[in-house]
């Protein structure tokens, strides 16, 4: 064995006071921990700041993505651990990195993640297993400006370490519908975002063709239970980004749509009289006097 090589572990955050701690105390085997927050306002870098060497405040902007490679360059290692506010390794992914440190058998390591949507976690539902890149050598990652396909790298650098040993990151993704929807809103409102289905045509049929897909990646087919749950909204993602590539293929702009509109109607509307300012005061309100 080698001499274990140092790396950084860094969180984008933002208004994650819920989780935060627990998150940075994840990255327990870490020699250098750094946060990036993106002006929170829930307390998140004050927590942050109990537990990290640093933490660098910058102005909000919507994605995590946006701070990607500035949270790389803070590092000062060339091993970097790059994670999401929502993320915790498990405690056996720490241990499995800190062997790989002393004899590093790749240039990225792409973790398995379980998922927690509506605050649950089910190896049955369409997502598991899925893989995301979180530990990589410096020189062997950029970063892209596109949303869910930012992170750039070779496959051939790449380990897959196995989830059967409990390597993994725990996602706390989605507590409930209310944060999925906000997030399905948020991203696909990005104009430079990953799209499959531009060339989807037919609407109804792409709707009804999603839900399909993504149960059928389920391994159960009870329609009534959790993983059926999921499926939809999942599918969900998929329509609500379609229909906004269909508004912005037909150059819609409902704003612009409905100032017009509003200035039609006040075209047709009988000035108002204005209220009388002398004698008694007086109110009136659907034709009643008092």
């Amino acid at each position: 064995m080698g001499e274990r090589q140092k790396i950084s572990g860094v969180v984008i955050s933002y208004n994650r006071a819920d989780v935060i701690e627990t998150t940075l105390r994840s990255l327990w085997f870490v020699d250098e921990l750094i946060v990036v927050d993106k002006s929170s306002i829930d307390g998140t870098a004050q927590l942050a700041a109990k537990i990290a060497d640093r933490v660098i405040v910058e102005p909000w902007r919507p994605l995590g993505e946006d701070s990607r490679q500035s949270a790389v360059d803070a590092c000062t290692h060339d091993w970097i651990v790059c994670m999401d506010d929502d993320e915790c390794f498990s405690a056996e992914a720490g241990r499995y990195i800190q062997s790989e440190l002393e004899a590093p058998s790749a240039c990225v390591y792409i973790f398995p993640l379980r998922h927690y949507i509506l605050g649950t976690h089910d190896e049955d539902a369409y997502y598991w297993p899925d893989r995301k890149p979180r530990m990589f050598r410096r020189d062997a990652v950029s970063f892209r400006s596109t949303v869910h396909n930012e992170w750039n790298y070779r496959v051939e650098d790449c380990a897959f370490p196995s989830a059967e040993n409990g390597i993994c990151i725990h996602h706390l993704t989605h507590k409930d519908t209310a944060t999925w929807i906000d997030k399905t809103n948020k991203y696909t409102s990005q104009g430079d975002r990953h799209r499959m289905f531009e060339d989807d045509t037919d609407l109804i049929a792409f709707a009804h063709r999603q839900i399909d897909h993504h149960f059928a990646q389920a391994k159960t087919k009870d329609a009534t239970g959790y993983v059926a749950a999921v499926s939809v909204l999942r599918s969900l993602y998929d329509i609500v980004d379609r229909v906004k590539g269909w508004e912005e293929g037909r150059g819609l702009d409902g704003a612009q749509a409905f100032r017009e509109l509003g200035a039609r109607l006040e075209a047709g509307y009988p000035v108002r009289a204005p209220v009388a300012t002398d004698g008694p005061k007086r109110r009136r309100w659907w034709g009643w006097t008092g």
